[in-house]
């Protein structure tokens, strides 16, 4: 149960950056946009700009800024599934996160990653103890057909009789019993034959558990290496090119001259 929650409450810091940062990124969009509204209006009061420019212009800034309210209503969200994991229920504060999501790429060994998890994952973990306790189940079973056995023995010391009618001297006795059942019982092998099934379907459940651990390490492992190539196309090409454009786009506004190409590029 700890490990669940630290888990939660690991995604939930880290969505709530991802929000933040996603709602900080929009609101330079949006003044950016507006900028760009700005100027194109002055250019279309002027004469020089098309009214299709202006209502681009327009519009491109009415859809970053829905963006925008989205996105702040998302922080918004995860700030407070944050706060209602880490704080007691009724609490008026509320966590903001601090931070960032910036961290060195790593190469992960798979081989190494299903070790670390078989060893350390509660399924698993309990997969293995069940398997172990049907096992004793099954020794329990088995030992419960061997026949039982029973010796007794018995010791009786008698004193003489004092009655002069009944003569009895003083003796010990001393008697063996031994019991043998017949163990018919062995015909029958139900008890057993349950032990052995429990046992096989507890052997399959650990082999389905460090499947489902298997299947969970690749698929994350193929997530983060996908994301990490991803980080690495896009900070190779994409970016400096968008901050070029970026500059190209602050030019345009900045000299009064923004035209449609500008507007439909402000968004990248």
């Amino acid at each position: 149960a700890v490990r669940e929650l630290r888990v939660v409450a690991l995604a939930l810091y880290v969505n709530a950056l991802a929000a933040a940062a996603q709602a900080a990124t929009l609101a330079s969009e949006v003044a950016l946009h507006d900028e760009i509204a700005l100027a194109v209006e002055r250019r279309a009061t002027a004469g020089e700009a098309t009214s299709i420019e202006a209502s681009l212009a327009t519009l491109a800034a009415a859809s970053a800024r829905a963006d925008l309210a989205a996105a702040e209503g998302r922080a918004r969200a995860a700030r407070v599934e944050m706060t209602a994991l880490a704080l007691p229920a009724g609490s008026s504060a509320e966590l903001a996160p601090e931070g960032d999501l910036a961290i060195p790429p790593r190469a992960f060994v798979l081989g190494a990653l299903v070790e670390d998890a078989l060893a350390a994952r509660p399924e698993a973990l309990v997969a293995r103890l069940a398997v172990d306790a049907r096992e004793r189940d099954r020794e329990v079973a088995h030992r419960s057909r061997w026949p039982e056995v029973e010796v007794e023995v018995g010791w009786l010391h008698s004193f003489a009789s004092l009655d002069s009618l009944f003569n009895q001297p003083e003796f010990d006795a001393l008697s063996v019993a031994l019991d043998v059942e017949i163990p018919l019982y062995l015909s029958w092998d139900g008890p057993l034959r349950a032990a052995d099934a429990e046992l096989a379907a507890a052997e399959a459940g650990v082999l389905a558990a460090e499947l489902a651990v298997r299947i969970d390490v690749r698929t994350a492992l193929a997530r983060y290496e996908a994301a990490r190539d991803a980080l690495v196309a896009l900070t190779s090409g994409p970016v400096p090119e968008a901050g070029r454009l970026e500059s190209l786009v602050t030019t345009a506004i900045e000299s009064g001259e923004p035209d449609v190409l500008t507007v439909l590029s402000a968004p990248q």
